[in-house]
């Protein structure tokens, strides 16, 4: 596989007609695999798994394991990532407040119980090895947490499992993209 990145500039101006019918909801990331086209990072990455990932553990073959994996990321697409996409939209692309809700604050406290209850019953999201689930999780809640801070204190199994995640040889991918967040936050939410 060829490991080509193309970065556009993002806006709320409509974009070119080739571009909508790669991807018509016009979002990040969008994969193109030699012309196979697919966006939305849950759907990318369970993709990869399974074209070039076959013998990873980051997609268990076992189908329960993979089931926990998939509930987890459909967790994290239905729930998680959908609340902070609405409240990333709001303060940056409709010309929302700059304030959080407190339905806001509500709303990401709750999935981060969530999560800290996940992480009970092994060292990662889905069991005891790390998987694409972790990853997914992770981006968000760190990306999230720049909004709606995370008391680790609070969330001890999170901590460690923060410590395992930026343990990971490309965790740096991660903690660069938060930075950029946190920076794009600042200037919304007057800090």
């Amino acid at each position: 596989m060829r490991y080509v990145v193309q970065v556009y500039k993002v806006t709320t101006k409509g974009c070119e007609a080739s571009n909508r019918r790669i991807n018509p909801k016009r979002t990040i990331p969008t994969l193109d695999d030699d012309g196979f086209y697919l966006w939305d990072s849950h759907a990318i990455m369970i993709y990869l798994m399974e074209q070039y990932g076959k013998t990873s553990s980051l997609y268990p073959k076992d189908v329960q394991k993979r089931a926990l994996v998939n509930q987890i990321l459909f967790f994290d697409c239905g729930d998680l990532f959908a609340r902070y996409v609405t409240v990333v939209n709001r303060l940056l692309f409709r010309g929302g407040t700059s304030e959080l809700t407190d339905k806001d604050i509500k709303f990401v406290a709750e999935n981060y119980d969530m999560v800290e209850r996940f992480l009970q019953g092994g060292k990662f999201i889905a069991g005891n090895e790390v998987t694409i689930a972790d990853i997914s999780i992770w981006c968000t809640i760190t990306n999230s947490s720049t909004y709606s801070p995370l008391d680790l204190k609070k969330y001890p199994n999170i901590k460690a499992w923060f410590g395992r995640m930026e343990a990971l040889p490309y965790a740096h991918i991660n903690i660069e993209g938060r930075k950029e967040i946190e920076k794009l936050f600042a200037k919304f939410l007057n800090k």
